[in-house]
């Protein structure tokens, strides 16, 4: 009997991934890519978008060589999408790229997120598009081009994210979806439109931004040429699908008491709460969930796992991240011998708001090794996870349990040392490619073979193992965090001062 089989495509910040699943669940192939980010100068980071694009192409072409399948036994039906968020890619009317893409870590536009903060108004921003102003968004980066690179932004036929450019190179369609576009601080999620003060603001023609439509019921199919260069028949549904975070909390099964940590490159704490009467906090960002009607309050710890791959590249390791914690960490005491380590890399977001913040090793002396540093630094991720749990529990939600997807969460010494910070119970679920997950699933809805998305996730994706606190190591550490958040308010005035100093010429 031949199967239904789904392929998805994460275009995400460190890698490119597809997943070929059957229809059960279970995953058949898949293939990675490696994407390379480039630092031109301190506070900035930019993708190739053509190298997104050719490494989409690799993983599609892997996944389905891998798997052995020749279509004898089973059909593909449709390819999923999703992907980072807070991306910015300026291409022409012929679609090719007039820029790198300036991507979600980027700081550059931190005057920018100010202009526009100063003449909207922050709360108004805030409260209307979902997000608070800040370099990291859509927004501020498109300004920032329109600064430095006008002449040739008036060139631009269409400025889209990721998962759009794919999209179009797929099909031939401009798109984005609602989830991607509450990211962008130009979109009005509660009316469910682009909002026109901020694009008059900075000067940005509505017509060149993507029309925005359901991440779950739009789709095209393939371009005939594309489909022949996969060996494939053009009868393959492209689904438009979601960011790569709403995925996520798809996968996890989200909601008001079940929060999420995904940690890959970055860390994401999100809850979920109806979009009507969803609540506001000066701290905090929402973003539309792939669901409808339903939006996902999230707090982002921007440099996490990317700072254990500078860690790894410097050491010249070629070890897996997972298996370094693993095999390096386990006998390191909590505490790691005195070390603090603030993980702001490259500035902070919720919930400091802080994009001149740089990241500390503080405590060092000869008696520490590398060992000791890659435990404070995860222990250092696990204080700003407790950080933004606190906001929440300001806001009245009780957290009853986190779940944990992206590579981080394959560490079990990780996600013992975040349940012990927390003092919540941590699920690691068995599936963790959380996002690709939920991009099946969305192509699944989307093209009717699946009607209730949440008991069949609970069904395809259950509970593999659960970590529960221990309270000698909790209390511990709560000493450690008192220091810690201290220690991040007596030298947070430096980090203003260092971020204008002058480079040397």
């Amino acid at each position: 009997m031949k199967r239904d089989l789904i392929l998805t495509v994460d275009i995400g910040t460190t890698y490119c991934k597809a997943i070929l699943w059957a229809d059960n669940g279970e995953i058949l192939s898949q293939s990675n890519k490696i994407n390379h980010v480039f630092y031109p100068k301190p506070g900035w980071a930019e993708i190739e978008p053509n190298k997104w694009w050719r490494n989409v192409q690799s993983v599609i072409r892997e996944s389905l060589k891998k798997s052995g399948l020749t279509f004898k036994d089973g059909k593909l039906i449709a390819i999923g999408l999703t992907s980072c968020r807070d991306v910015i890619i300026p291409i022409d009317g012929r679609g090719n790229p007039l820029e790198n893409a300036i991507i979600w870590l980027d700081k550059r536009a931190s005057h920018q997120a100010t202009e526009i903060e100063d003449a909207l108004g922050k709360e108004v921003v805030h409260k209307i598009t979902g997000i608070r102003p800040d370099a990291t968004f859509f927004a501020s980066k498109l300004l920032w081009l329109k600064r430095h690179q006008g002449e040739k932004m008036e060139k631009c036929s269409y400025f889209l994210q990721p998962k759009d450019y794919i999209y179009y190179k797929l099909t031939g369609e401009i798109a984005t979806d609602f989830t991607m576009a509450s990211r962008t601080m130009m979109f009005d999620i509660d009316i469910g439109r682009w909002w026109s003060p901020i694009c008059d603001f900075i000067g940005v023609n509505n017509s060149k931004l993507p029309s925005v439509f359901d991440p779950i019921n739009t789709f095209h199919k393939m371009k005939k040429d594309i489909a022949r260069r996969f060996g494939l028949g053009d009868e393959v549904k492209i689904i438009l699908g979601g960011g790569d975070r709403q995925c996520e909390a798809l996968a996890c099964s989200v909601s008001s008491v079940r929060a999420m940590d995904s940690t890959g490159t970055s860390t994401n704490i999100s809850i979920t709460h109806a979009k009507a009467g969803r609540p506001y906090h000066p701290k905090l960002v929402n973003s539309l969930h792939v669901l409808p009607n339903e939006v996902l309050i999230e707090c982002t710890i921007d440099t996490t796992g990317s700072i254990l791959e500078w860690l790894k590249r410097l050491s010249g390791k070629d070890k897996a991240l997972v298996e370094i914690i693993e095999t390096e960490v386990g006998n390191v005491p909590p505490g790691a011998k005195g070390l603090l380590i603030l993980p702001f890399f490259m500035g902070t977001r919720s919930v400091r708001w802080n994009s001149n913040a740089k990241g500390v090793i503080f405590g060092l002396t000869f008696a520490h090794e590398k060992k000791e540093i890659i435990r404070g630094i995860i222990e250092g991720i696990a204080f700003e996870e407790k950080n933004c749990l606190q906001v929440l529990n300001e806001m009245g939600f009780i957290i009853e349990n986190i779940v944990v997807s992206g590579g981080g969460s394959q560490s079990d010494l990780w996600n013992q040392i975040k349940a012990d910070v927390t003092h919540t119970k941590i699920l690691k679920l068995r599936n963790a490619n959380a996002a690709s997950f939920g991009a099946m699933i969305l192509a699944k809805i989307g093209i009717g073979l699946l009607s209730d998305p949440k008991s069949a996730i609970q069904k395809l994706n259950p509970t593999l193992k659960i970590f529960h606190p221990k309270p000698e190591a909790g209390a511990f550490y709560e000493e450690i965090y008192s220091i810690y958040q201290d220690f991040y308010e007596a030298i947070e005035p430096f980090f203003n001062r260092l971020s204008e100093m002058r480079e040397y010429h």
